[in-house]
């Protein structure tokens, strides 16, 4: 059998020059070779296959999220989690009278967090509460701005002067504790690391404190190596509770007054959220009350620490020519001549992909290990050139520019953001 087709006149085929109306790849249309507005929205629209394709392409160009062991940031669901959160990406979850089942597992999950790190509920009339945000840095925010006001609120009942609070936090900690402190108008006080000490030391950490002292952040897991901060005071993590339970760092200790934890790291979820908790009302003032929900698989972080024969940086970019996203940076301040690469381990880091890296990380070093001073400070210039790097610099030209004479060695390491 056989299909007989007609061929289409010049005059009815010049009737038809909408792109849209052939059956041709995207790839075939004239959209392919069209410059796109980027900064502006074009005169006319586009077919959304189209548009779908074009912005598919242009993301092909980032990283692979199960390459990037730089981030502490969960990169698989399940199937099934995948599927319920495409079902219910139009819902508003903050409007609790729409979606009131969406709210009560909001609650639940406050709840199970709180059981999670030994919140006290043997007491009816003090327990814990807690939320959810958007993000970690709005859990940071609020936990900091709670603590400032109830360290206000006592200082004027004592007719003492409220004005110049301090926060007390490890100079390997997250910018989001630096943001808080700057954007409450509160003094941070860091405690400096050392050679011996890459997180915060609790007896240095004493010392820094005073009557004006609101609070001290002690972090479980430094983003920088991984330490859990000794101290009796704020932290977080879901990794402890599991395979350490018998660590005593919760509200197991009557010093933790509030936990922030993020879901994201480590909490196996794809999207931005964080958790603040609170083991008591009182520690949460009713002024700053806001949606508050009354209380009722494993991954593990390794740290690598490679040999000094070639720079951390070359080995990194190296990596990179493979798709691995391995970070390499200095420590904290007055540690900065540490150097160090950081391999994040999630749970979707098979054995298979392990050795993928293992032998990837020893073709790097032999290949650097052949490299000339020449070769080696040729690859460097290389990178300096890249577009990352370009963009980087100009943010910090821009930086300077504006605001001379208050770029901080650590402003310089941050790239371009708000969190």
């Amino acid at each position: 059998m056989v299909f007989l087709s007609s061929t289409v006149s010049n005059s009815q085929q010049n009737d038809s020059t909408d792109d849209s109306l052939i059956d041709t790849t995207i790839y075939g249309s004239h959209w392919a070779s069209m410059d796109i507005p980027r900064y502006a929205l074009p005169e006319s629209d586009m077919p959304s296959r189209v548009a779908y394709q074009l912005i598919k392409d242009e993301i092909a160009l980032d990283g692979k999220p199960a390459l990037n062991l730089a981030t502490f940031v969960t990169t698989f669901m399940e199937e099934e989690a995948e599927k319920l959160m495409a079902e219910n990406l139009s819902k508003n979850f903050i409007d609790f009278e729409e979606y009131p089942q969406t709210a009560e597992i909001s609650d639940r999950c406050v709840n199970i967090i709180a059981r999670l790190f030994n919140a006290p509920l043997d007491n009816p009339n003090a327990e814990a509460v807690g939320c959810s945000t958007v993000g970690s840095s709005e859990a940071i925010i609020l936990a900091t701005l709670a603590m400032k006001r109830r360290w206000q609120n006592s200082r004027k009942e004592k007719n003492l002067p409220s004005d110049q609070p301090n926060f007390i936090m490890g100079a390997n900690c997250q910018v989001a504790w630096h943001k808080a402190v700057r954007y409450l108008d509160i003094e941070g006080r860091e405690v400096k690391c050392t050679e011996d000490s890459l997180c915060m030391n609790p007896k240095r950490a004493v010392e820094l404190v005073d009557e004006n002292t609101i609070g001290i952040c002690a972090i479980l897991g430094s983003t920088y190596t991984g330490h859990y901060e000794d101290v009796e005071t704020l932290g977080g993590g879901f990794i402890a509770p599991f395979i350490i339970p018998e660590l005593a760092w919760d509200f197991r200790i009557s010093r933790v007054h509030s936990i922030n934890v993020s879901g994201h790291k480590y909490g196996l979820t794809y999207p931005g959220i964080g958790w603040a908790l609170w083991r008591d009302h009182k520690y949460l003032p009713q002024e700053l009350v806001f949606n508050i929900n009354y209380l009722g698989s494993d991954q593990y972080p390794i740290m690598g620490n490679l040999s000094n024969a070639f720079f951390k940086f070359d080995l990194a970019a190296k990596l990179r020519e493979r798709g691995w996203i391995v970070p390499a940076y200095t420590m904290a301040p007055n540690a900065e001549h540490i150097k160090l690469l950081r391999i994040v381990v999630r749970e979707d880091f098979s054995f298979n992909r392990c050795e993928l890296l293992l032998r990837d990380i020893l073709a790097a070093l032999d290949a650097l290990n052949t490299w000339s001073e020449k070769e080696m400070k040729n690859h460097r210039n290389e990178r300096k050139t890249g577009a990352r790097h370009k963009n980087r610099a100009s943010f910090q030209q821009r930086y300077k520019k504006y605001h001379k004479d208050k770029v901080s060695s650590r402003d310089k390491r941050n790239a371009p953001g708000i969190c």
